[in-house]
C-alpha cells in the first residue's frame, strides 16, 4: 500500500516521460510515526539527473500523511528506505 501511495504521486519531468532525454537512480530513507506522520526524508544517494531525484522527494512529501501504524509496532516509528529507478530502456539495454 505504501508503494502504491507513493507510485501515485510519481510525475516525472516530460524530459524523462515524453522525450526520453534523462534518467537517474535516487536512494531516500525517511520515518513513518505511529501517527502517520512522515519525519526526516534524506536523500542518501543520487546519479542522473537532479530532476528525478527531486520527483521521487516530492512523490515522497505529497504522499504523506500515511496510514497509522498498527497499535502494536514494535518500534517507535517505521524506517524505510526506498530507491526511485528511471531509465531508458534503449540508454541501458
Amino acid at each position: 500500500e505504501l508503494k502504491e501511495r507513493i507510485r501515485r504521486n510519481i510525475f516525472p519531468p516530460i524530459a524523462f516521460s515524453q522525450l526520453g532525454m534523462i534518467d537517474g537512480d535516487t536512494l531516500l530513507r525517511f520515518k513513518i510515526y505511529p501517527n502517520g506522520e512522515l519525519r526526516d526524508l534524506e536523500l542518501l544517494a543520487y546519479q542522473g539527473h537532479r530532476s528525478l531525484m527531486e520527483t521521487s522527494a516530492l512523490a515522497v512529501k505529497v504522499s504523506a500523511p500515511f496510514k497509522k501504524l498498527p497499535d502494536n509496532f514494535p518500534e517507535p516509528y517505521l524506517q524505510v528506505t526506498a530507491k526511485f529507478s528511471f531509465f531508458i530502456k534503449n540508454k541501458r539495454g
